[in-house]
């Protein structure tokens, strides 16, 4: 009897050192599996519970929130990557760019979760969960970098650069600018402006204060259609701009090499006036977006107006290289995935031309709706789609209306070219569009 009692102890502690044993290996495991939350790399239509955790995670941040209601929004993730968490990513990778993007040699997000996004994801949880305990970062509040010596550096909010204005206002090749703002690095600063599809940039910039930025404007290229390439355009999209184009009297020429028949700005300015324009419509209103070390920001509004880069006397015409060499081609491959973007929307292939004569430019969207959106978009000054980066082709969607004007000088005249106008929410596909 003495024996027997005497066991139980033994087996009772045997059972307590065990399920301790069991609990600290449980915890252990779990401890090294969201250490390293993200594992594989994540694509749009992917499915599962990872998936679930990065719209969790970006919807941490306003920066990067899925939605703001309904499927997606905080409270309603999904185990689905759709077009919604593509779109979020993409914001996540432009936030942490240098980090993620320029390693790669990109500069602008993809929306796919390869190698060096998962880095930086993992990366902020473990920051996040070393100061507060949480598997998220709260607001992506902090992100780590390591200097040249080895050391980690923690940023926060407070050191994201801030731009307050721009000096002088209105610029043309040669002059001066100066950015104010604040948190700009000693070296490394890159402003870019941006205007829709039209973007310049001015990088290794030095600030001795932290608070200015200053460099010298110049003109960005502007890569639009060649001859050929306009004259491969569907028939019906081309008479909208020939017809036009004819009655002013006016020849193909005029719009792959506008100005060759003017000496200098003096010349262009007389025309304009004597056709009832301004020279001043020739100035683009430019975003100002800084970006170093500590991260980057682009204004909401436009800041500064630049002048654009003039060729007079025969200058040589520039290249669309990046525009698909066959419409017909591209509208056969696009159709399958257009047809989701009903009631509005389509493919935005790129730019067509500037507006010689006039401000804002021209795009060229496909849409296979039925909805009269496929056609010439004229992108006004200061236009701004609320996501996605129109400096590329891609899917948009949102609404439109009709009556955009963008003056063409032909000869001896200008004319112009009716074309749609977006109007907002006007974005990426996923994004503010009906």
């Amino acid at each position: 009897m003495r024996k027997e009692k005497m066991k139980k102890p033994v087996k009772i502690k045997k059972a307590i050192f065990l399920t301790l044993f069991i609990f600290a290996v449980f915890s252990i495991s779990e401890s090294q599996a969201t250490a390293e939350e993200f594992q594989r790399n994540l694509k749009l239509g992917d499915v599962g519970d990872d998936v679930k955790e990065l719209q969790i995670f970006l919807n941490k941040s306003v920066d990067t929130q899925i939605a703001v209601s309904g499927v997606g929004s905080p409270g309603n993730e999904t185990r689905y990557f759709g077009s919604l968490t593509k779109a979020s990513v993409i914001r996540f990778q432009n936030k942490y760019r240098i980090d993620v993007l320029h390693p790669i040699g990109l500069s602008y997000g993809t929306g796919y979760v390869g190698e060096m996004t998962l880095d930086k994801l993992n990366n902020l949880s473990t920051v996040s969960k070393s100061q507060n305990g949480n598997s998220e970062d709260q607001d992506h509040q902090t992100s780590i970098s390591t200097n040249s010596v080895g050391n980690t550096q923690i940023k926060t909010p407070d050191s994201i650069p801030k731009v307050f204005s721009v000096s002088p206002e209105r610029v043309k090749r040669g002059d001066v600018v100066t950015v104010l703002g604040e948190n700009f690095t000693s070296i490394g600063n890159t402003v870019y402006f941006r205007f829709g599809e039209i973007e310049a940039s001015f990088g290794n910039l030095t600030s001795s204060d932290g608070k200015t930025l200053s460099f010298v404007y110049e003109p960005p290229n502007v890569k639009t259609m060649s001859k050929d390439e306009l004259m491969a355009l569907p028939p019906y999209i081309l008479s909208q701009i020939t017809g036009p184009l004819e009655k002013a009297g006016g020849s193909i020429d005029d719009l792959v090499d506008p100005y060759r028949n003017l000496k200098n700005e003096e010349e262009l300015s007389e025309f304009m006036e004597n056709n009832g324009r301004s020279f001043s419509e020739l100035y683009d209103p430019f975003h100002i977006a800084v970006e170093n070390s500590n991260g980057s920001v682009e204004s909401l509004q436009p800041l500064v107006s630049g002048l654009r880069k003039l060729e007079f006397g025969g200058g040589q015409t520039s290249m669309f290289g990046k525009f698909l060499s066959s419409i017909k081609l591209s509208f056969q491959k696009l159709i399958p995935e257009a047809v989701a973007l009903a009631p509005y929307g389509g493919f935005n292939v790129g730019m067509v031309l500037q507006c010689t004569c006039g401000p804002g430019y021209l795009t060229f969207m496909t849409d296979f709706s039925n909805s009269g959106g496929t056609g010439l978009y004229w992108i006004y000054p200061g236009f701004r789609p609320i996501s996605g980066n129109p400096r590329i082709s891609g899917f948009y969607v949102g609404k439109f209306i009709r009556g955009g004007q963008c003056a063409m000088n032909a000869g001896p005249s200008c004319f112009t070219i009716t074309a749609n106008m977006p109007v907002y929410p006007w974005g990426e596909s996923g994004q503010g569009g009906y």
